[in-house]
């Protein structure tokens, strides 16, 4: 919760602090060109502002004034903000730094150079989170998170000379080791020793900064045990490896043998053959020397197998040798492995984890301690209430599935789930279920960790109610606003050929209309009303807006479209403007058309704040320009540059009112606007139609331009034809 109101702390100070900095200091002096760049920034027009802020960068005239630099550094955070959130390498929010950064080396004033450091927290805070997001991506995006990091950490150390890098230092080691040791995890990794190198050198330099934390050493331990692990299961392999070469040469030794006794009995026959053969003196001369040979073979076959015992029992000691040897060697390693075991397992014993050890029936075998703590009871009470399986032991209600999809996968599963304890209530826990196989890829055990999110689930369930209660909130207000817009009756029966697309942005919006009638309805008056921001601060200007537009119109009688922009003007700069400002921040674009129908020619006077009037006639588009300020920010000595354009409408003649949301929408494929130019293309192709059906097209055209992407801005277009 302490990180939640940090962070709208930063959020509120970016946006509403930087104004008040500002609004307190004397800013006398400077050229038109700051002055309109500021204008553009406050009346939310941020591209118009980047172009001069971005074309003046350089002029000597305006680089040594700390107010240019300030404002420079708002409009690139905020160009950051609008097309490139999300971009660890976003050129808007590197220039954001810089020219805050010069704008903080020639400021003197304290509470402006307060605001300067807030906003350079605010980005700072952004590269932070980026650091953090792109560690969750691919391994290839570690460079890029190191990156972030650094910047966030130079900016940090810019604004804070109080600022804990130790600790932020050790959060981001531990992190980027915990990544590069699930990369050596991977068995078939040709690169799996640097990795297991550089996730040990983050751990071990997380604790250089702090040797009592307990992360970076219980994950260090880990790292250590299957680093060791591995290189003992490739000590085996390499044992069975030469086994299986002493084996083969045995294998060929016995043939050699087979073949030299075969050779023998051959040898035999054919002497038999030439003894028959002979005569009986012969034979019996033959038989006598055959009998003398064979006793000579048999006490040289006597002789060869004393030789082959002799050998095979010489063989047999040093393949006893040998193999002790082995199981000597590898009893020596199971014996520092079972040492580190048991020093991971002094480790987990003082985690605040729940430890438990499942064998390959899934029955639970063995718990750290902190088992009593988590479950309010003993592993044997547990036993005897719940079960001895880890089917009966979780609350889970896909358990089942769980452990079979990790046996399958052969990779841990994370899931949550909520259990009653005795003397603790329900307890919300988040589990890993991690196998164990052994050498053979049988199952060994499963391990199960269970970490206690109670307090996360309470904290989670605050702010789902929060969030509920500021939607209802914000419900209720677009029924207000909904309210004071006139009914589709009321449009109708003085516009009967009309329509009006209204979608806001959000649930309510700054953009609203007005059509009202005057004089028995001889005179109509519509205008499209664009007020400073969308969502609830808009809405609340629209109350404002529409309110005045009462009162001007219908109260003070005035019909004229350049007399009610004048009226407007100096009541929002009344209201909103502060003591130490010439206008408003808070305005509006507008407009506005009187539709005079007293006679049988009707005629129309236009006249506009920002906001241009299209009249399509015989095929022709006509544009009414407007003036360029915001109701709220024209000075008084240019009052007498508002005028009434007048024109007299012929039968065919449709007129389109509109605030920038429409054209200001971004493609989802390209990211580009739509554009003035071809919404007044689009217009020209569809103002021939039923004026419902350019609705349904208008409509239609919107949403295939912005595919998947959010809407941009509050969207307004109203038409009606004569």
């Amino acid at each position: 919760m302490k990180k939640i109101i940090t962070g709208l702390f930063f959020v509120f100070s970016a946006i509403i602090l930087p104004h008040v900095a500002y609004s307190q200091a004397s800013n006398e002096g400077f050229r038109s060109a700051i002055k309109s760049m500021i204008t553009y920034y406050n009346a939310g027009q941020i591209d118009s502002a980047f172009d001069i802020a971005d074309s003046y960068s350089n002029d000597p005239d305006l680089t040594g004034k700390s107010k240019f630099w300030f404002y420079s550094g708002l409009i690139y955070k905020d160009m950051f903000k609008k097309y490139e959130k999300g971009n660890p390498k976003s050129q808007y929010r590197e220039r954001s730094v810089v020219a805050f950064q010069k704008a903080l080396e020639l400021e003197s004033d304290s509470d402006i150079i307060n605001g300067i450091k807030k906003n350079l927290r605010y980005i700072a805070v952004t590269y932070h989170n980026d650091a953090v997001k792109l560690l969750k991506e691919e391994s290839t995006s570690i460079g890029m998170s190191i990156y972030a990091y650094g910047k966030y950490i130079d900016i940090m150390r810019l604004v804070d000379k109080h600022f804990n890098e130790k600790e932020t230092a050790i959060e981001f080691s531990n992190a980027i080791g915990s990544v590069y040791a699930r990369m050596f995890e991977n068995e078939n990794d040709i690169h799996a020793d640097e990795y297991y190198e550089l996730a040990k050198n983050y751990y071990e330099k997380s604790l250089e900064l702090d040797s009592t934390q307990t992360s970076a050493r219980y994950n260090l331990v880990v790292l250590e045990t299957n680093y060791k692990t591995k290189q003992a299961r490739q000590l085996k392999e390499e044992s069975e490896r030469k086994d299986q070469v002493i084996l083969n040469l045995n294998a060929v030794k016995e043939l050699e043998d087979v073949k030299l006794h075969e050779s023998q009995y051959q040898e035999d026959a054919q002497k038999k053959t030439v003894i028959i053969l002979m005569n009986e003196q012969e034979k019996k001369d033959m038989q006598t020397k055959a009998d003398e040979e064979r006793k000579d073979a048999l006490a040289e076959k006597e002789k060869q197998k004393q030789k082959l015992i002799l050998w095979l029992v010489i063989s047999g000691l040093f393949i006893v040798v040998v193999f002790a040897s082995l199981i000597y060697r590898n009893a020596r390693q199971k014996e520092k492995l079972n040492k580190e075991l048991a020093r991971l397992s002094f480790v987990v014993g003082k985690s605040t984890n729940t430890l438990m050890i499942f064998n390959d029936k899934m029955e639970l075998e063995w718990v750290n301690n902190t088992f009593f703590d988590t479950y309010g009871m003993s592993v044997e009470q547990f036993k005897e209430e719940r079960g001895t399986t880890i089917i009966d032991l979780s609350s889970h209600p896909e358990i089942e599935k769980l452990v079979q999809e990790c046996i399958d996968k052969k990779t841990g599963v994370s899931y949550e789930s909520e259990t009653s304890n005795v003397g603790l209530g329900k307890r919300w826990f988040q589990s890993m279920l991690s196998p164990i196989f052994d050498e053979e890829g049988k199952l060994q055990n499963i391990m199960v960790i269970d970490s206690d999110i109670t307090e996360l689930k309470n904290i989670e369930g605050e702010l789902r109610q929060k969030n509920k209660d500021i939607t209802d909130s914000i419900q209720y207000a677009k029924r207000i606003q909904q309210s004071i817009l006139p009914s589709e009756q009321t449009i109708k029966g003085l516009l009967s050929d009309s329509f009006i697309l209204y979608k806001p942005k959000d649930i309510v919006s700054g953009d609203f209309y007005w059509i009202g009638g005057v004089e028995n309805n001889s005179k109509v008056i519509a205008a499209a009303v664009d007020c400073t921001g969308h969502g609830v601060p808009g809405a609340l200007l629209t109350i404002v807006g529409n309110d005045l537009l009462n009162h001007i119109i219908n109260e003070t009688g005035i019909y004229k479209p350049k007399d009610i922009l004048k009226e407007m003007n100096s009541a929002i700069i009344s209201r909103f403007a502060s003591n130490n400002d010439m206008y408003s921040r808070d305005g509006m674009d507008m407009a506005i058309v009187t539709i005079d129908k007293t006679s049988n020619n009707y005629s129309l006077s236009f006249s506009g704040a920002y906001n241009p009037l299209y009249v399509i006639r015989d095929n022709e588009l006509m544009e009414m320009n407007p003036l360029r300020h915001s109701i709220g920010s024209i000075p008084a000595e240019q009052s007498a540059n508002i005028i009434d354009h007048n024109l007299a409408l012929k039968k065919g003649d449709v007129v389109y009112l509109f605030s920038d949301g429409y054209a200001d929408q971004l493609s989802g494929k390209t990211g580009k606007k739509y554009m003035k130019g071809r919404f007044k293309q689009l217009l020209l192709d569809i103002h021939k139609k039923p004026l419902t059906e350019q609705k349904t097209i208008l409509e239609h055209t919107h949403i295939e331009w912005r595919g998947t992407t959010f809407q941009t801005d509050d969207m307004l277009v109203m038409g009606f034809k004569f």
